[in-house]
């Protein structure tokens, strides 16, 4: 997969992460290529979240199957889903 990630992230000059489920609830950043913009996206390899609080779990989400979708729901906490992370560049509203 290394090589599609470099062509990729070539291609856009943008960052290209290779995300995979690490458990029935968090994603791991299992490779990446670090784009040559100069503003671009930064999660080093190992990183390991709950699926809801990445854009790329969410995918890994919404093509799940149905009983796992169900079984994340009722045991994901989105209690702190509006928190800030220490990288966060503004907060984040409550409100969302």
């Amino acid at each position: 997969v290394h090589p599609y990630l470099e062509k990729l992230s070539q291609q856009f000059q943008e960052t290209a992460h290779l995300v995979v489920w690490n458990s029935r609830y968090d994603v791991i950043v299992a490779d990446r290529i670090i784009g040559s913009s100069p503003i671009s996206y930064k999660t080093a390899i190992g990183f390991i979240t709950p699926a809801h609080t990445a854009a790329s779990g969410r995918v890994l989400l919404a093509y799940t199957d149905t009983a796992h979708a169900e079984d994340y729901i009722g045991q994901a906490d989105f209690a702190n889903r509006a928190e800030p992370s220490p990288h966060s560049v503004f907060p984040v509203p409550r409100s969302i």
